[in-house]
This record gives C-alpha cells, sequence and structure tokens, in this order.
C-alpha cells in the first residue's frame, strides 16, 4: 500500500485537510433584508402612482381606486444572484377614466315669418260736406277767384258720368252759413250756395254736386233684400232710409268724381273693387 503524504501543520502531525470557505449567517440574512427592503421600496411606489392617479381624477364623476399590488413571492436565489439584489417590479398602470364630453347645445331653426299680404288701400274719409272746409286748398285773393257761374261751370267738368246725373233745375246761390248745398226732390231742384275760391275749392264744389245728385236715389223704396245686399257691400248695418240715403249718396258723389276728399258718410269708403259692384244701386229717379 502507498503511503499518504501527510503536512505538517502547526508542529502538529495531524493531516492538513483543504477546508471549503463557508458563508456566514449574518452575511446571507444581509442580502436578504437588501432584497426585502428593494421589494418593500417597489411596492410603496406603484401605491403611490396609484394614489397620485386618484387624487388627480377627483374633479370627475366617478373616482378611480387604485389596483391592489400583491406582493410577490421571493424568489429563491443562489448567492450569486441575491449579491446583485432582485430586480425591482415595474408599477402596474391604472387605469383613468376619461371625463364624459358635454353635449353640445342643439340648435333651433327659427321658422321664416311668411310675408304679410298688403290690404287693398281704401280711400280715407274726409271732413263733411254740409260744413264749409277749415283748410281750404286755395289761398288766392277775391280778385283772382272766378265768378260763381264760371266756378260751377269747371266743378261740372269733373263729373265724369254727366248722364247719370238727375234731370232736375240747378240753382247758383251765394254763400250760406253752414250749408253748401240743398236737393229738393219735390221742385226738382238742386242748390249749390257758391263760396269764395279760398273758402270752398273746386273739387269741393263738384263733391257738393254729385252728393246733392246722390240725394235723388230713391232708398227709401228699397225692399228688404236689396237694403242686406247693400249691408253686405258696405260692411255696415244701417236700417232707416235715411241712413241709406246717406251713404248712398257719398258712395255716389265718389262715383262720380273719383275723390273722396269730402267724405260724408260715417262709414268708410268702398275700394274700386267693391264701386265697380254698387254702381247698379246708384239709379237716381
Amino acid at each position: 500500500m502507498s503511503r499518504r503524504r501527510h503536512e505538517v501543520r502547526g508542529g502538529r502531525g495531524q493531516p492538513a485537510r483543504r477546508s471549503r470557505r463557508r458563508r456566514g449567517f449574518i452575511a446571507r440574512a444581509g442580502e436578504r433584508g437588501v432584497a426585502l427592503t428593494v421589494l418593500a421600496v417597489a411596492g410603496v411606489a406603484i401605491a403611490g402612482v396609484a394614489v397620485a392617479g386618484a387624487i388627480s381624477n377627483g374633479g370627475g364623476t366617478s373616482t378611480v381606486r387604485p389596483e391592489s399590488v400583491s406582493t410577490p413571492a421571493l424568489p429563491t436565489t443562489s448567492p450569486a444572484a441575491s449579491a446583485h439584489g432582485p430586480v425591482p417590479l415595474s408599477p402596474t398602470p391604472t387605469a383613468t377614466e376619461s371625463p364624459s364630453p358635454t353635449p353640445r347645445p342643439t340648435h333651433t331653426a327659427t321658422p321664416t315669418p311668411k310675408a304679410t299680404p298688403k290690404p287693398t288701400p281704401t280711400p280715407s274719409p274726409t271732413a263733411t260736406v254740409a260744413a264749409a272746409s277749415s283748410k281750404p286748398a286755395h289761398t288766392g285773393s277775391s280778385s283772382s277767384c272766378p265768378p260763381a257761374a264760371k266756378r260751377v261751370s269747371k266743378a261740372g267738368q269733373l263729373l265724369q258720368h254727366r248722364d247719370a246725373l238727375p234731370q232736375v233745375s240747378l240753382i247758383t246761390a251765394g254763400p250760406r252759413q253752414g250749408l253748401l248745398g240743398a236737393s229738393d226732390a219735390q221742385a226738382r231742384t238742386l242748390t249749390l250756395y257758391v263760396r269764395s275760391c279760398s273758402e270752398e275749392p273746386t273739387l269741393e264744389l263738384a263733391v257738393v254736386w254729385g252728393y246733392e245728385a246722390g240725394q235723388f236715389i230713391k232708398t227709401e223704396a228699397w225692399d228688404s233684400g236689396t237694403r242686406s245686399r247693400w249691408n253686405q257691400l258696405r260692411g255696415s248695418n244701417f236700417s232707416s232710409s235715411a241712413q241709406f240715403k246717406q251713404d248712398a249718396a257719398s258712395v255716389f258723389a265718389f262715383w262720380q268724381t273719383g275723390s273722396t276728399q269730402y267724405w260724408q258718410s260715417p262709414v268708410a269708403p268702398p275700394s274700386y273693387n267693391k264701386l265697380s259692384q254698387l254702381v247698379p244701386y246708384l239709379k237716381v229717379s
């Protein structure tokens, strides 16, 4: 048998053994402590990010709670891996709710207004014929005013339907207080009280002539159907013969002169369309 070589160690005769270097319990515990500390710091960072996300979303209608982070189990590492420490976990992203979009107000279209049809122009009523005009149209001196006979002749030229005038005697007289004309059915006369040019223009004289001629319309002989039709066309509610006669005489003067400047009836003048429908009732006796 071969002899083993023994090394003399420390002057003793015991054989020297190659001892394996062992790490102490304190060193291994220190490395584990470092690993736990790193994991704890990573967990605190994850929780901080979640809390900050919840605070930033606090202005909305709902609050986002941070997700719970489970601490992973410590991996079993070899002494060589624990020397460098565990790899820190990346923080888990938290979901952030986006605020609901603000609804836009709906635009309500304004309806386009419809065009209002223009009313048919109706001649406006004027002052009574039985009184003198308050605003004379002619302010010339008495020397430039023609004689009464000449003025009556000019007024007659303004009458547009001379053949429809009653067959009566025309009398020209001087001015009379509060009266411009008169008619007498029994005597068959028509009188014009002619004033000066400044008090009674030629057109007014012609209107007085037409109005007095209209007094010869026999409204008292109208039956109920004729009166009803006249009221319908005139938009009136006359009942007596005097009311019908006054309105018919005013319409007759309008038809003769084409003017309503000196209108006499309490009812407004008719339109030209209605006037053509009233003409058949304007027959004088």
